[in-house]
């Protein structure tokens, strides 16, 4: 008898993930008030509810989830990636300007591999949040466990639209090196 809830969570977990990568607002929320343990529950990778919702870009779900609690907008998951960090990784602008909009947000955190949301915005050629992290603080300089800027993945996966960004930055250092 104790197995039943257990795959009814499991199922329902399953279809909350599912909703939150397909941007399925209604469907996720609805989960969500039935099994308020998903939000805040954890999956294998140790994600919650906000971090599948940023990924997905739902900024519905990714504001539910705040407004249910504020410390989720800075939850990390077991390699230390912030909801903020997975929105600039998948290019959801508008997640992104709702995160770096909440006071508890820092742009800065870095993650278990010291990298940073601009690390990521970076490296997968998003120039507007890029833009947005350098308006709201992000540190261009910041270096990940390989010493690598921000600059350093830009450039070295020929993203041609981000380094100029950087390079206009008047606190950039170029004189730092990478361990490679």
């Amino acid at each position: 008898m104790d197995e039943k809830p257990a795959k009814t969570l499991e199922t329902a977990r399953a279809e909350l993930i599912d909703s939150l990568r397909e941007n399925k607002a209604e469907n996720a929320k609805r989960l969500l008030q039935k099994y308020d343990i998903l939000r805040s529950g954890k999956d294998d990778s140790g994600r919650t509810a906000i971090h599948w919702a940023a990924s997905g870009g739902c900024l519905e779900i990714v504001q539910f989830c705040v407004s249910q609690q504020e410390d989720d907008a800075v939850a990390s998951d077991d390699m230390g990636w912030t909801p903020l960090m997975i929105a600039c990784s998948a290019g959801r602008l508008e997640v992104v300007r709702y995160l770096i909009s909440l006071p508890v947000v820092n742009v800065n955190t870095p993650n278990n591999n010291k990298q940073t949301a601009l690390h990521y915005a970076a490296s997968k050629n998003r120039p507007q949040i890029t833009s947005i992290l350098l308006k709201n603080g992000a540190n261009v300089n910041a270096q990940d466990n390989y010493q690598a800027t921000p600059l350093h993945r830009a450039a070295s996966q020929g993203h041609e639209k981000i380094v100029p960004i950087l390079l206009k930055e008047p606190s950039l250092r170029i004189d730092l090196t990478d361990s490679s």
